[in-house]
């Protein structure tokens, strides 16, 4: 069986999903169970929508550590948000590999891309003041 290539998925950058809308990275987070969530006090907190299972998870942050509470733990998680089309600011999580996965051109086979998320900018714009 062939190996698929690494793939570096950068935080921040703009990605183009293979049916249009564009995304920015933001985080990944590791998964902490409610007991543990319970434990500590979080600093900072968001909502994402998990694409794979249809539910909300948590985002919690302390120290800049990343962790979401899930109904399981999948690994490690890519957070990142919609910055065109309809779904303009929902934020979404899924498993890293599959955000970095090549395309099942069985399933999808008018895709005009190899992988789910395409790389569309190497760098944010950048502001002088």
């Amino acid at each position: 069986m062939k190996r698929e290539p690494k793939r570096t998925i950068h935080l921040p950058r703009i990605y183009e999903h293979f049916k249009g809308e564009k995304y920015i990275t933001l985080l990944t987070a590791t998964h902490i169970t409610r007991e543990e969530y319970n434990e500590q006090l979080f600093e900072n907190n968001l909502e994402a929508f998990h694409t794979e299972k249809n539910y909300h998870i948590q985002v919690v942050e302390k120290n800049g550590v990343y962790r979401y509470i899930g109904f399981q733990d999948e690994g490690e998680l890519i957070i990142y948000m919609c910055v065109s089309g309809k779904s303009f600011g929902n934020v979404y999580a899924r498993p890293v590999n599959m955000f970095a996965e090549r395309l099942d051109t069985k399933k999808y086979p008018d895709a005009k891309q190899i992988y789910r998320f395409e790389k569309k900018m190497n760098k944010l714009k950048e502001v002088e003041i």
